[in-house]
Parts: C-alpha cells; structure tokens; sequence
C-alpha cells in the first residue's frame, strides 16, 4: 500500500511540475512522471528507513515515509532538469 502511495505522489509532483511549474518542458510529460515515480520509490525504499526511528510495519500508512519519498521525487525532478539544462539532451 505504501509502494502505491509513493509512486502516486511522485508522478503527481511530476505532473504539477511539468504543467504547471513549466519544468523539464523540453522532456516529455511520461519521462517526468516516471522520473518523479522512481524517485519517490527510491526515497521510501532507501532513504526513510535510514532517517525515521523505526521501518514501518508492511501494510500500514506512514506520513514519514510518504514525506520522503515525496523529497526524493522533487530532488530527483530537480537533479534531471539540472542535467537537461547542462546538457541539452
């Protein structure tokens, strides 16, 4: 459940950020999305266990982890706008 909810907050971030914000407009709005996903799963995978006391419990909604993982999507969107500007591809 968790899983679904970080992958549904990255891709959201990506949207508001690619329609919205005029983000990464040279890249298309799937790229973006999957982007954002893979970066909120990266970040409630690997990251929020590091920085919270206790791994939630399978199965139960942690505000935390989602936080997090929302963190890791805005970084990783940001880090890929930063290439694209640097690198023109």
């Amino acid at each position: 459940m968790n899983i679904l909810l970080w992958l549904a907050a990255g891709s959201i971030l990506a949207w508001i950020a690619y329609t919205h914000l005029g983000l990464n407009k040279g890249r298309s709005l799937l790229l973006s999305v999957v982007i954002g996903a893979a970066g909120a799963l990266l970040g409630g995978v690997l990251i929020a266990p590091r920085f919270t006391e206790f791994a939630a419990a399978p199965g139960i909604f942690s505000i935390t982890d989602l936080f997090f993982a929302m963190a890791a999507a805005v970084i990783c969107l940001a880090f890929d706008g930063l290439l694209y500007r640097r690198g023109g591809t």
